[in-house]
């Protein structure tokens, strides 16, 4: 799999899914609109506890928290009482300060044994609180631990994996996102990242975050220690419009370039509603392993970003008119089990984010039944144009 999409240890046979990659990276500078939210809003103590405690109380109780579903695959799932029911994981969490912000991010981490392997997996996700509600910023899966730097930097344990192999991620104010670093363009930040390690500046472990088992006894505590962030978490981030040149498709050309000679296909069209395209890179189509892989680019910030990662097994992948994407991950649409996955673009954060995802809870068929009843602008054998030096010309004019 390209290291472009996927941010996972490549000793892993499966598939777990972190941080958006982007190109020249913008990290560690916090966005003018949560600047003048810091300086111009406070909050009480009832407010911003509140938000967290709802939060993770209803994580507790039900394995949803914001869009992401912990048990949306599982056929048991209507019959759970809380995330103890669920006997193959275990949760844990703690409250930290990790992208520099001044404001506590969510960190769940979940521990499940792989017979197979004979061995744990830990599965790291980063919520961050935008207008009041839980937004993923970073997921990813790992037989080992994850290290939180103090530049705001995430690594991957050096002394559980091979180098080569190791992730590191920054987290992007851009698209507020923590991003899987390259070698190349973030040579900079990778030895950031590795100065801190060496001189032990690491402000979190993801191993210390065991101690605390997700329980509404350690809900109540560990919000009740909460720092006042100085914001107004349901109105904490505004965003201006800013214009953009004219030859804004050319900044995609090492996108495109990147992917040249593969079996990758573009698609180039507007499906933010911003009256710019955006850039649908398929990778890894259907007849190969069965799988795919749908990147989506656009221009934030001057530069090109991965704003939407999509990914389906067999199935089949829509934009609908409202800008709004749909992987549904069978052919036979609407059934009992038909896995799907349901995003919609944010302004605020200029990507797109996780609506529902869904496949056995009750009421799941009948709102996939729905979305396949809106209006297709763009589907999954539309993006059918080969990446290769003419086409790439041609598009870009």
């Amino acid at each position: 799999m390209r290291k472009r999409f996927l941010s996972v240890p490549f000793a892993i046979v499966f598939s777990i899914f972190a941080g958006f990659l982007q190109t020249p990276f913008s990290a560690g500078v916090i966005k003018d609109g949560v600047q003048k939210a810091s300086q111009n809003s406070v909050t009480g103590d009832d407010n911003y506890k509140k938000i967290y405690r709802d939060i993770l109380t209803n994580f507790y109780n039900t394995g949803v928290i914001g869009s992401v579903d912990e048990f949306y695959d599982s056929p048991d799932v209507d019959t759970y009482k809380s995330i103890d029911d669920s006997i193959l994981n275990f949760y844990y969490f703690t409250l930290a300060d990790v992208t520099g912000d001044g404001q506590s991010e969510i960190i769940i981490l979940k521990r499940r044994t792989n017979w197979f392997f004979n061995s744990v997996v830990q599965y790291m996700r980063i919520y961050k609180i935008f207008n009041g509600k839980a937004v993923q910023i970073f997921e990813s899966g790992s037989y080992s631990p994850y290290l939180f730097l103090d530049n705001n930097i995430i690594v991957q344990d050096y002394s559980e994996c091979n180098r080569d192999d190791i992730g590191i991620w920054a987290y992007d104010t851009s698209i507020c996102n923590f991003t899987l670093l390259d070698d190349g363009k973030d040579s900079e930040l990778i030895a950031s990242a590795k100065d801190s390690l060496q001189n032990n500046r690491v402000k979190l472990s993801s191993d210390s975050i065991m101690d605390f088992p997700v329980t509404l006894e350690n809900i109540a505590e560990a919000v009740e220690k909460l720092p006042d962030p100085g914001i107004d978490l349901y109105h904490n981030i505004t965003k201006e419009s800013k214009g953009i040149a004219s030859s804004y498709k050319s900044l995609y050309s090492p996108i495109l370039h990147d992917f040249h000679d593969d079996t990758s296909k573009f698609k180039l069209m507007d499906i933010t509603g911003d009256n710019r395209d955006e850039l649908i890179v398929k990778v890894m189509p259907k007849g190969e392993d069965f799988y795919g892989i749908y990147g989506i680019y656009g221009i934030v910030d001057d530069k090109p970003r991965l704003i939407g990662f999509v990914t389906n097994s067999g199935g089949d992948f829509f934009v609908f008119d409202d800008n709004t994407l749909l992987s549904v991950d069978f052919s036979e649409y609407g059934t009992y089990g038909s896995e799907f996955h349901y995003y919609s673009y944010d302004p605020d954060i200029s990507r797109f984010t996780l609506v529902k995802e869904g496949q056995y809870r009750n009421g799941d068929r009948d709102y996939l039944r729905e979305l396949l009843k809106k209006p297709i602008k763009l589907r999954e054998s539309d993006i059918d144009t080969d990446i290769n030096d003419a086409n790439i010309e041609a598009a870009l004019k």
